[in-house]
């Protein structure tokens, strides 16, 4: 048993040039998206249309609440 060592294997002690190269993907990703103006216009454009829906959504549960048919129910005979 004593013969079975492992091995632990080491990075090289030189620096990866892969992190730099995904900083600078991501740098010129940002650079080429909408500025933050955009970005928070478009965020408030959606907020606003989920509100519309939401107030639909309100409008038609208040004209089911007071429509005296939707309340009644169906009888049906159980022999």
């Amino acid at each position: 048993m004593d013969e079975q060592k492992t091995q632990q294997t080491t990075q090289p002690a030189h620096d990866c040039i892969f992190p730099k190269i995904a900083d600078g993907v991501k740098q010129a990703v940002r650079e080429m998206g909408p500025s933050e103006p955009v970005r928070k216009h478009f965020r408030n454009a959606r907020v606003e249309v989920l509100k519309g829906i939401r107030a639909i959504i309100d409008s038609r549960i208040d004209h089911l609440s007071r429509d005296p048919q939707s309340t009644k129910g169906t009888v049906v005979v159980v022999e």
